[in-house]
Order: structure tokens, then C-alpha cells, then sequence
């Protein structure tokens, strides 16, 4: 629950912006009297800076340093107040404001550090003067000394000005030598006897210097033989008073020093609830304003308040994030930090079929150097665009589900549609199980559920060789189903998709038409397992910058290790490598922030990807990336024609070798897929093998939106892309 919340209209708002501007403004001006009151303060204790042993600028400094923060923070925030009438103008300060505030707050707490100093200086000061006035009594005599010739005039100046006398009283003057020894007779031997009968050999009086004569009294001042009453005509020791200041100098300047302070003690104590006032109404600007900005309409209303949680959660999770300070910058520590570990991450089962695959795919590569970049073409054709919102394209799972079909297809149609899917130059006669071999063991090799079935009309009959193939090669399955029944084709097919994908993805079209014969129905959930695992406990939430208008929270991931880091300055995006445990990788795709992301999106082609890859360079790098789940569906009929592939589009395809009975077309094929990306990547398990980075690495943090792309690495073929514009939607 917020604390302190208020709702602000369009006016409202406008109006503490205006009243902030000026107040701000206002600010600047106790600045400059904080800066003055530390100036003077610190003349007032350089005067007498010889009759303090220790230097007391602590308070001064103070006040000089918040005044001249005062003047700079304060411009900034009548700035920022002014351009807050403007939501669009706020939006240049958005990202500054909760730091501008922070580094408020502090500068406004230093203000209170400043004034309770000005009350707790006295026990610091009376110590200094102490010691001060006594080493300058002691040093009154040396007028003949380089260094000490000063200290007589400016102590009795002071016990003059102040009509004080000695550090606590006169009688501190008997215990010290303050006549130098040239000013004494030494032939006279009443000197000598005084000399004697020390035992540090000094010349003590029991007389005091004339600057502790009090100027007031009707008598003249009677500075020698203080205490012999028969010394002097009509004099009492006991009534001294008359003629000496009886107040000592250290509580006179105590006194006075005291005063001063506690009165700039008092000001500054008003100025930092002026400050705090002000610092009050720019949080309620700053959190109204970002509401404004998640509803989206500048002339709604909208709620501000201090803090957005209650005080106990906003203190736990502060603690919270103190408490895990720098858990969060871990790195593993292996030298050979790319090479896939043998231990629990990576399936002991599945390292045979990688290796085999890789080998007899990467043979094909080397055979033909362009069908690397043919294939990469090839997948990013299949891709259609994902409009404004978040969404999910993909490449070699659309290839596996529409090469069941070239199972079926006959002559041309065959040939075409292996053209188009870039499979043909894998083609060898005399070996028709070569294609579904090198694509069941793509299947295997990476962790994806995939689920592929033909829906065929119960009125069809399905050749059994088509049958068996689909099923050993294709891990495809056959369905009979009456079309004319829509709601229970569409159920089953419902419940085909549910119960091979884990029940991950459910629906995958909305309605079906009775006239169909044939439908090819992909299901493909990602669920590739991260070399670099994220900790759970230290995801949380933060914000993500969806629009110009809208911020969102959402669970941020967060860890440091060393990355595969690459940036195109081209197209203006930072492109970041997050391995994968089975082969596989995704890249993520940050434009800058003046740059839209559907210009990336339009510029990727098999070149631009393929040049992405190889730029890659690993760094140390603390990465910041949103939980976040995509979900898409399209249609692969409507995507083969930009392959050149129409023949299913004019209803011309020979697929025969599915039925020979009828005259069967494919009515449509469809592919849902989900990609779900959190802490493990899936079912992973977290590492165990961690040391402490010796230094805060850069920072990459994914809070606006971008684009990612799953890959296999051995043969760079596209798997999946897609571009998240509000992680919290799929």
C-alpha cells in the first residue's frame, strides 16, 4: 500500500510544477546563504586559530559544501519542475528524476548533519580552547621568539575585547612564568630566591599581564602582589574583583563561539525543512507524472505518494538487496568457461546425437559454402512480421513440420517444396530416408518439444507407407477426423496439441471449416537449459520502458560472468550470446534507445545475422534481462510463397503420395510456438562453481524493448525470433 497517496488532476499537477520551479529557485538562494554562514563561521574561528591547538573546520566545511550543492541541485530541479508541465518534455527526464531524488535526499539529510553539528561543536571547541589558551599563556613571554613574537598581542587583545582573564580565571597567570628572563635583574636577589624556590627554576608572581585589568573599576588596576593585602593602601585580596576580569577567556570564547553557532544552527534547521518540503513535492511530481505515463492520457488524473510500498516492505526489500550485495557478481570459475561441462547441466544421452549431427551437417556445409547462408535465408523468410505487440517467429521448426508434407508430395511438388525449405542440396538418390534422418536427429539434438500432426477427413484413405514413414522419421502422427463436426475436430486438435506439449501451449487455431480435408497442425515449446544459469533470489522487480507512454514492473534477471558481447553500429543494437547446454543459443537484440526496433527487425537478413555471430567477443558483463514468456501462431501456407513454394496457395500441390483415392489438398498449416525464458532456462540446474568479480563489471539491462533469436550453433540455423514488447504479455 503507497504511503501518503494523493490524486493529482491535469491542473493540479501543473500547478506544483509551476509552485516547484519557484520554491526550487527559492532553494538556490539558502543555498548561497548556507555557503555564506559556512564562510563566515570559518573567518570567525581563523581570527583566533593560534589559541586552538586543534583545527575546527568541520562545521564550516559543512555548510560551505551543501551550500554549493544547494545552488546546483536545486537549478537542476527548477529545470526538471519547469519541463514537468510538459509530458513530453518529462519524458527527457524520466530516467533522471528517482536519481536526481536520491542524491536530494542525501544532500537534504547532510543539511540536518550540518545543524545538529552546529549544536554538538561545543564539547569539540571548549577542548581546543583549553588547550590553546594555555600552551598561548605559557608562549607570552617569547615576544623574541620567531613563531611566538604574536601571541602577547593577540592574547591581550583578546582578554581585552572580551574582558576576560587567564584560561579559566586570573589566578592562572600565578602558575606560569609570563616575564621572560631578559626583562629580570638577575644580580637582584629577589629574583634569584623566586628562581630557588622553584622547582623548575621559574619566575612565578602572584601578578597577573595588564590586559586583565578591569576596565570599569574606579581604582587603578593593581596588577602585582595580588594576594598580599599589605602590599597596597587600602586593598583587600578578597575584593579583587574591582580591579581584575574574573571571567576566564576559554568560557568567554565558548560563550561566544556558542552563540554564533547555535543561531546558524537554527537557520539551517529552517532551511532543511524547507528543503525537505520541497523534496516532498517533487516526489509527488515525479510519481504522478509516471503514472500519467503507464495510463497513457496527459490530461488524466493520476495518484502520487511518498513511497509506493508501505514503510516495512520498502525497508525489507532495501535489506534485502543490501543483504545479497554482491552475491549477484559471480562468475564461474573455469578457464574453460565455453566448453559444455560433463556434469548434471548437459544430458549425458543427447552428447552422441549432437556430435553426430553436427558432423554430418557441418560435411554439408563445407560441401557447400553457400547453403549455410542459404538455410539462415531460408529461416528468416518463414518469418512473418510480428506487428507492434510481442511476438514469436521461427525457422527450422516450421521446416521439420512442413518437410512431413514433402514426405507425401510427388514429382514437382516434391522437388519444389525441398527447394523452397533449402533441403534439396541434401538430397542423394538411392537414399530417400537421408532428409527425415538429418532432420529427426536436428529434432533430438535440441531441447524443444515439438509436435507435429496431420489432421486428414476420416473420409480420405491414407496410403500405409505414408503412414509408417511420417511416423519413424517424422515423429509425426496421423489423425482421422470428421470435419464437418467443427467443435470436436477443434477439440481434439486441442487436446493433441495440450498433451504433447505439457500442457504448455493449449488452442492453436479458433474455429475449423467443415470443407476441410487436410490439416497440418506444429506445436513447438522451447525449452533450451542455460550454461549460465540466473539465481532466482536475486531476480526482482523492475522497471521496463514498453512505449513513450507506458512503464511496467517486472521480475529482472540478473547476473555477472563473462558474456559473448557484440555491437552493431550500423543498425545502432547491442547484441548479447546466451549459451545454451544442448548446442543451442539465443542472441538478444537491444536497439539504442533512439532507435526503433522494427527497423532491426526489417534490416536482419542471413548476412547481417551471420556477421552478428562472428563479430561476438567475450567480456565481463553484469546482465539485466526480464522474465518473460512469448507465444505465437501463424500460418506456413501464407509463408512458403515468399520461398517461392505456391503451389499449395493455388490448390496445385501433388500430394498423392498421402492418398491416391481422392484428390487431396492441404487446407492449412499451422505452427504455435512458446518460448518461455526465466532464471534456469528451462529445467536446469543451478551452478555450484562461483567466485566474487574483483571489480562492479559494465552493465547491460534489457528495459525497453528488443528482439531475440534461438540458434544452433554448429550450423547457425535459426530456430526461433521474436521481439518482446511487454514482458508481462505473451
Amino acid at each position: 500500500m503507497a504511503v501518503l497517496k494523493v490524486t493529482f488532476t491535469k491542473t493540479s499537477r501543473d500547478n506544483l510544477a509551476q509552485a516547484l520551479w519557484v520554491l526550487n529557485w527559492v532553494s538556490v538562494i539558502t543555498g548561497l546563504v548556507l555557503f555564506s554562514l559556512g564562510i563566515f563561521l570559518k573567518v570567525e574561528i581563523q581570527k583566533r586559530r593560534e589559541l586552538m591547538t586543534d583545527e575546527i573546520h568541520s562545521v564550516p566545511n559543512m555548510l560551505i559544501t551543501v551550500g554549493l550543492a544547494a545552488c546546483g541541485i536545486n537549478y537542476l530541479g527548477g529545470k526538471i519542475c519547469y519541463d514537468c508541465v510538459d509530458a513530453d518534455k518529462f519524458l527527457y527526464w524520466k530516467l533522471l528524476m528517482l536519481p536526481y531524488i536520491i542524491c536530494t535526499f542525501f544532500f537534504t539529510f547532510c543539511i540536518l548533519v550540518g545543524a545538529l553539528m552546529c549544536y554538538t561543536m561545543r564539547r569539540d571547541l571548549e577542548t581546543a580552547l583549553f588547550s590553546g589558551l594555555r600552551d598561548a599563556m605559557r608562549y607570552y613571554k617569547d615576544t623574541d621568539m620567531p613563531g611566538r613574537c604574536y601571541i602577547k598581542q593577540s592574547l591581550d587583545l583578546l582578554q581585552m575585547q572580551f574582558q576576560c582573564c587567564g584560561n579559566d580565571g586570573f589566578r592562572d597567570w600565578f602558575h606560569i612564568q609570563w616575564v621572560s628572563n631578559q626583562y629580570l635583574d638577575m644580580t637582584s636577589s629577589e629574583v634569584m630566591d623566586r628562581q630557588r624556590s622553584n622547582v623548575e627554576g621559574k619566575y612565578l608572581l602572584d601578578g597577573v599581564p595588564f590586559s586583565c585589568c578591569n576596565l570599569y573599576s574606579p581604582r587603578p588596576c593593581i596588577q602585582h602582589h595580588l594576594t598580599n593585602s599589605s602590599a597596597h593602601y587600602n586593598y583587600d585580596d578578597q575584593t579583587e574583583e574591582l580591579n581584575l576580569n574574573q571571567k576566564g577567556c576559554r568560557h568567554a570564547l565558548l560563550d561566544y563561539y556558542t552563540h554564533i553557532m547555535q543561531s546558524i544552527g537554527f537557520i539551517v534547521l529552517i532551511i532543511w525543512l524547507f528543503e525537505l518540503a520541497v523534496l516532498t513535492g517533487v516526489r509527488y511530481l515525479q510519481t504522478s507524472m509516471e503514472n500519467v505515463l503507464k495510463l497513457g492520457n496527459p490530461e488524466c488524473e493520476s495518484e502520487g505518494w511518498i513511497l509506493e510500498n508501505s514503510i516495512a516492505e520498502t525497508a525489507r526489500y532495501n535489506f534485502n538487496i543490501i543483504k545479497n550485495l554482491g552475491k549477484c557478481y559471480q562468475v564461474d570459475d573455469d578457464p574453460n568457461i565455453d566448453v559444455p561441462s560433463s556434469g548434471g547441466n548437459v544430458p549425458t544421452r543427447q552428447i552422441p546425437v549432437i556430435i553426430r549431427l553436427e558432423s554430418r551437417l557441418l560435411h554439408l556445409v563445407n560441401k557447400d559454402k553457400g547453403l549455410l547462408d542459404r538455410n539462415t535465408a531460408k529461416n528468416i523468410g518463414l518469418f512473418p512480421s510480428a506487428g507492434r505487440s510481442s511476438g514469436l517467429r521461427h525457422g527450422e521448426a516450421a521446416s521439420l513440420s512442413l518437410a512431413t508434407l514433402a514426405a507425401g508430395a510427388e514429382d514437382n511438388t516434391r522437388k519444389e517444396l525441398l527447394q523452397a525449405l533449402n533441403l534439396a542440396p541434401m538430397e542423394r538418390d538411392g537414399e530417400p530416408e537421408r532428409i527425415p534422418t538429418l532432420l529427426q536427429q536436428m529434432k533430438e539434438a535440441v531441447v524443444q518439444t515439438l509436435a507435429t500432426a496431420l489432421f486428414i477427413s476420416k473420409q480420405v484413405q491414407v496410403e500405409s507407407s505414408f503412414s509408417s514413414q511420417v511416423k519413424k522419421f517424422y515423429s509425426a502422427d496421423l489423425k482421422s477426423v470428421e470435419f464437418s463436426n467443427e467443435q470436436a475436430t477443434k477439440a481434439s486438435i486441442s487436446e493433441y496439441v495440450t498433451a504433447n506439449t505439457g500442457n504448455k501451449i493449449r488452442e492453436v487455431l479458433d474455429n475449423v471449416n467443415a470443407q476441410n480435408q487436410l490439416m497440418l497442425i506444429s506445436a513447438a515449446y522451447f525449452t533450451g537449459q542455460w550454461k549460465l544459469p540466473f539465481n532466482s533470489s536475486f531476480t526482482q522487480e523492475e522497471r521496463f520502458y514498453a512505449d513513450k507512454y507506458h512503464i511496467i514492473q517486472v521480475p529482472m534477471m540478473i547476473r555477472s560472468d563473462k558474456y559473448y558481447l557484440a555491437y552493431d553500429p550500423a543498425l545502432k543494437v547491442g547484441i548479447l550470446k546466451l549459451p545454451c547446454a544442448d548446442g543451442t543459443a539465443m542472441l538478444l537484440l537491444l536497439p539504442d534507445e533512439d532507435v526503433d526496433y522494427t527497423s532491426v527487425d526489417e534490416a536482419l537478413t542471413a548476412e547481417v545475422f551471420l556477421g552478428w555471430v562472428a563479430k561476438l567477443k567475450k567480456t565481463k558483463l553484469e546482465v539485466q534481462i526480464p522474465r518473460f514468456s512469448v507465444e505465437y501462431s501463424f500460418s506456413l501456407m501464407k509463408s512458403l510463397p515468399s520461398l517461392g513454394f505456391t503451389k499449395f496457395e493455388d490448390s496445385s500441390a501433388d500430394l498423392s503420395g498421402i492418398s491416391k483415392t481422392s484428390e487431396l489438398k492441404l487446407s492449412e498449416a499451422l505452427q504455435k510456438v512458446l518460448v518461455e525464458v526465466d532464471e534456469q532456462g528451462g529445467s536446469a540446474a543451478p551452478s555450484s562453481s562461483s567466485i566474487f568479480m574483483d571489480t562492479l563489471p559494465p552493465r547491460l539491462t534489457f528495459n525497453r524493448p528488443f528482439l531475440f533469436l534461438v540458434y544452433h550453433e554448429a550450423t547457425k540455423s535459426l530456430l526461433h525470433m521474436g521481439r518482446v514488447i511487454d514482458p508481462t504479455k505473451k
